[in-house]
């Protein structure tokens, strides 16, 4: 439940891409996207997600959503994370996870570098994982 005191905290990506995506596809492609995961995000019942980027390996995505979340203190922020899910669409079947990037927010909160009006700048290069493992040299980059 939110609290009456929380406050919405955009979080906004300069720049996201994958890159070393596995063949998802009989074209040896993958049509992939990315949808946003955390317990700050408002629980709507829709997935915030990416375009797709079709027939690529290597991805970079011009849409990315602007992620609401709500939060009453700093100090609750830093114990939450960020997952990042790239998925294979698929038009016949079920879409495919290819893998998940997480980005714990006390990591932005400790390193991140304060500008302007973004109190926090950082850049991630993540590999995704899937089963706890990578998945071949896979990175999703966020900035």
């Amino acid at each position: 439940p939110i609290q009456d005191d929380a406050k919405k905290c955009i979080v906004t990506f300069n720049k996201l891409s994958v890159s070393g995506l596995p063949t998802m596809d009989n074209n040896g492609l993958c049509d992939p996207y990315v949808d946003f995961l955390s317990a700050l995000l408002p629980t709507t019942g829709k997935t915030i997600k990416t375009e797709v980027v079709k027939k690529s390996l290597d991805a970079s995505f011009k849409k990315i959503p602007k992620l609401p979340l709500v939060v009453s203190n700093k100090e609750r922020v830093e114990t939450h994370s960020l997952t990042l899910r790239v998925w294979d669409s698929d038009f016949a079947s079920k879409d495919d996870l290819v893998g998940c990037a997480t980005i714990r927010f006390h990591e932005v909160f400790s390193k991140g570098e304060q500008s302007g009006s973004s109190p926090f700048v950082m850049q991630f290069k993540q590999p995704l994982l899937m089963g706890g493992k990578h998945t071949n040299g896979a990175k999703a980059f966020i900035a």
